[in-house]
């Protein structure tokens, strides 16, 4: 994706959009008039709206692999290693919140070839952390029985976040992924839910 001139214009106008609106309804004159051209004038630069929203789904799907797979992948301690991925999971998901909310809510816009690479994608990832939960029970320091729903459960705990998460509000970024990687961990260790303790701890944010 070019990072200047009108097309890096265009996917900014269109990643806005997206998020607030939704990719279904935002059209291409919708993003043509936020950026200022004509509606034919978009297709200089983008060949339409499925590639703007392909671009920013895979987008995400990168950062998460280039941020977050390293620290699953690293062979130290499983806590300490899985405490790291789920700090860098939020980070992607609180760097930027519209990017985050496209991925999470829009791509089942996507055509059906690529709804199918975005599962396979995903499925993969949660692979990743659900090897390093899996050796963490091996090695006894998680208590939990299950990898896989353990792995699946946290996943959807963490993928929550953009549905609550603002810049400005009562948590700073880097505070949300440490208290996730705090009740996270201890769920992992101790066996305890962790949900409501975490739905708490934002209810007493926002009073």
């Amino acid at each position: 994706m070019e990072q200047n001139g009108t097309k890096h214009t265009i996917y900014q106008a269109a990643r806005a959009l997206f998020s607030e609106r939704g990719y279904y309804a935002t059209s291409v004159r919708d993003i043509a008039d936020a950026v200022g051209i004509k509606g034919a004038s978009m297709y200089a630069h983008v060949s339409g709206k499925e590639e703007l929203l392909w671009d920013m789904v895979m987008e995400v799907a990168d950062a998460f692999r280039e941020r977050v797979v390293p620290e699953l992948e690293d062979k130290s301690s499983p806590v300490d290693a899985l405490r790291r991925a789920i700090v860098a999971h939020v980070s992607v998901i609180t760097d930027n919140i519209e990017s985050a909310t496209i991925y999470f809510h829009e791509w089942k816009f996507l055509s059906e070839e690529r709804r199918r690479k975005v599962r396979q994608r995903r499925d993969t990832y949660e692979g990743k952390f659900r090897a390093v939960i899996q050796r963490g029970i091996r090695q006894g320091a998680f208590s939990v029985k299950n990898a896989k729903y353990a792995s699946i459960m946290l996943l959807s705990s963490l993928n929550a976040i953009y549905t609550w998460y603002r810049p400005g509000g009562g948590l700073k970024a880097g505070e949300v992924g440490s208290m996730y990687a705090d009740f996270l961990i201890a769920a992992l260790v101790n066996g305890t839910p962790a949900r409501k303790e975490i739905e708490q701890e934002i209810v007493s944010t926002k009073g």
